[in-house]
């Protein structure tokens, strides 16, 4: 809520929602899965381009399994897109997820994600290891920014230049050694990738 006020108080129209199974969303986060969020994403993002003040184009700000779902939407939006913004640029979920949460999340059918206070399933996973974020990127447009937390073990720093090297449009990447994943105690630093985000939206203003 904070970076979406940030981008507000600079003339940005925001337009915040919640995943299936999310906040205020219908539905179980159990039965969550990438191409469902996808869809609602274009969904939204036609909404938002038909009723938001605006100039009839979008930017798009995800963090993490959001960047994630905005390039594996990106097929369903045609026109309409101004830049990406992509912290934490998210991908391998089959491959990264042990890793990160432990062997047992591809053996149980449901598995907690305890620090996040939610159930995913198995066919969450087998779902998700069908989709290549960085080729599905790759169809982009428009200038992206990719702004990667370092202080942690959470970034796909690899992805990231995976998916920069297939890019036919300008990008930037944004390293801050020392944020971690979800800026956890650390507004300063939330701040600044924030900050950075405007600028470079002002930035690609004078060449597009």
């Amino acid at each position: 809520m904070d970076i979406a006020k940030k981008f507000n108080s600079y003339g940005y129209s925001t337009v915040l929602y919640d995943n299936y199974g999310c906040g205020y969303s219908d539905g179980d986060y159990l039965e969550f899965r990438l191409s469902i969020a996808a869809r609602d994403l274009s969904i939204i993002t036609r909404w938002s381009l038909d009723n938001v003040s605006c100039n009839n184009s979008v930017v798009f700000f995800g963090q993490s399994l959001g960047t994630a779902i905005i390039s594996i939407a990106l097929k369903h939006i045609r026109g309409g897109v101004y830049s990406f913004i992509f912290m934490n640029f998210s991908g391998n979920i089959k491959k990264r997820y042990p890793i990160l949460f432990g062997p047992d999340v591809l053996k149980k059918e449901k598995f907690c994600v305890k620090h996040k206070g939610y159930y995913v399933s198995s066919e969450f996973y087998e779902e998700a290891s069908k989709f290549d974020t960085a080729e599905a990127l790759s169809i982009a447009e428009s200038p992206i920014l990719f702004i990667t937390c370092a202080g942690d073990d959470m970034a796909d720093q690899e992805l990231v230049l995976s998916a920069i090297n297939r890019l036919h449009v300008k990008s930037k990447h944004l390293i801050i050694k020392q944020a971690t994943h979800s800026f956890n105690c650390q507004k300063e630093l939330e701040e600044y990738a924030v900050n950075q985000s405007i600028e470079w939206l002002g930035s690609i203003n004078n060449v597009t």
